[in-house]
């Protein structure tokens, strides 16, 4: 079905990438909007978040006859990328890929492994860097610590944690 549509690229509103796709699948179009999944810091919680790949961007799919109009009266949608005046065709074989790397893409990489340098940000121990060493529970990890000149394994919440 993905072979036989013409693909365009959409601009929407600033973080309003996954209601616009709501609103264009509400009206008939085939929408591609892969997410990046990646771990960070949200509320002084390390979390895994999904966002957009291509902030601001979309894929929509529909036939050459389609009413393309309705896109920018869409919510969410702003219109469609256009390079002399003119909408501009996405490669098959782009939307091919992204359809094989699947819907949410996962990064894979924790924000801390282990032996990579951290600075402590609060607590007693602010400003002085560590090694990571690896999570501990939920929120905590343990990190290496030099003080006075002896190492120490201590257990600190992951929020604390900067990488250097």
């Amino acid at each position: 079905m993905l072979k036989d549509l013409d693909w365009y690229l959409v601009y929407t509103k600033p973080r309003s990438e996954s209601e616009a796709k709501i609103n264009l699948e509400r009206q008939g179009f085939e929408v591609l909007l892969p997410k990046l999944r990646e771990q960070r810091i949200v509320r002084k919680r390390l979390q895994w978040v999904e966002e957009p790949l291509f902030k601001r961007y979309l894929f929509l799919g529909g036939p050459r006859q389609s009413a393309w109009n309705v896109v920018r009266s869409t919510r969410g949608a702003i219109n469609f990328v256009r390079f002399g005046g003119t909408m501009t065709l996405v490669p098959p074989t782009l939307i091919e890929s992204l359809v094989q790397m699947g819907e949410v893409i996962e990064a894979g990489v924790p924000m801390f492994t282990r032996g990579q340098k951290v600075r402590i940000g609060v607590g007693a121990f602010t400003g002085l860097e560590a090694i990571f060493q690896m999570s501990d529970g939920h929120q905590r990890a343990q990190v290496l610590l030099y003080i006075l000149g002896v190492e120490t394994t201590v257990t600190i919440d992951v929020e604390a944690l900067v990488p250097v």
